[in-house]
């Protein structure tokens, strides 16, 4: 199974949620993927702001589960996608 690195626009909302967990993916200030090791928080203030971490897209839903936060994806004609987020 291949990881899927979290989109640009996830990254951010994720930063906005205060991800914290270290990664070795982000997205930095020109919105480009970069990959460095070790592991780092990216979305930690030292990091001026700019920067999102970029997890994985399982590793951002296990953090989300542990807030108690369920995802909720619907499927409609008239869109591609519905998204709802449900605390629990």
């Amino acid at each position: 199974m291949i990881e899927t690195v979290v989109s640009l626009e996830t990254a951010k909302l994720l930063k906005e949620r205060e991800f914290n967990v270290n990664t070795n993916a982000y997205y930095d200030d020109c919105d480009k993927l970069q990959v460095d090791k070790p592991k780092n928080d990216w979305n930690d203030p030292l990091y001026l702001g700019t920067i999102c971490s970029a997890p994985t897209q399982s590793l951002a839903q296990q953090w989300l589960r542990t807030l108690g936060v369920h995802i909720e994806i619907l499927l409609e004609e008239d869109s591609p996608y519905e998204l709802s987020l449900i605390h629990i």
